[in-house]
This record gives C-alpha cells, structure tokens and sequence, in this order.
C-alpha cells in the first residue's frame, strides 16, 4: 500500500478496497503514472517547475530529424526524477518499430516494494501529435 500515491490510497481506502496491491497493480500503478507524467508540458505542473518534458507537438515538423539522445535524456531525467518506485532505469532507442511521425524507446527498471522487488518492461511511444503512450512490453 505505500507504494501507491497519496490520494489512490485515501481512494482506496474509501472504496474499502484490499489494501495489498499484488505486483501486477504495482505495474500497472507505474505504468498509469508515467503515462501521465510524461504527457505533462515542463512549465504547466504547478508543484514543481522542471517536470514535464517540452512541448513535443512540434517534434516532427521540422524538416530534419528530432534530436533523439536529448530526447532521451529527457525521458529518462523524468522517469529517474519523479517517479521514486523505480529503481536503475535504462532506455533503448528502438530503431526497427520507429518510423515515420513514431519513436519508440524500450524502458527496463526495477521497482521497489515493500513486499519484493521485480523488472518493469515498458515501450514508450511518442506519436506524430506529441503525445506519449507507456505501455507493458510483458
């Protein structure tokens, strides 16, 4: 249960749902936050000034290429930053499912439970709109 924000718990609690999230909910918990995370414009979270990434709307409409280790860099300054349960992360730009108005990183982390400890495999995808989709690679 400490593994969950804040308000899920006091959501949970409410609910009078079990108070033990099995590692499945962890994961799926993670993966949520993420998504939402980075999706939030940097300048935009009120509660602290550098989370978020840049604006990625205009990513693709250049005439050259994005700069993909900066983007990188980004991703993972986020996901190392503000997202505490995980632990070591690494990203792996992946060139054969990237393609035109795509960009396709592989994330391998571990997360920190109370109760065990285990991988977390995501694909993060960032669209020709900007938007950024964190999924399970399980």
């Amino acid at each position: 249960m400490a593994n969950e924000r804040l308000l899920k718990r006091l959501a949970l609690w409410q609910q009078g749902t079990k108070t033990s999230p099995d590692s499945f909910q962890l994961v799926d918990s993670i993966i949520a936050d993420l998504t939402k995370l980075l999706n939030s414009q940097r300048g935009n979270v009120l509660i602290e000034e550098d989370m978020g990434l840049n604006d990625l709307r205009s990513l693709f409409n250049g005439h050259g290429s994005p700069d993909l280790e900066a983007l990188q860099a980004q991703l993972l300054f986020q996901i190392s930053e503000f997202e505490p349960r995980l632990t070591s992360p690494a990203l792996t730009y992946n060139d054969e499912t990237s393609g035109f108005g795509e960009l396709n990183w592989r994330l391998i982390a571990d997360t920190i439970s109370d109760t065990s400890s285990q991988e977390l495999a995501a694909n993060i995808t960032i669209d020709i709109n900007g938007k950024v989709l964190v999924t399970s690679a399980l």
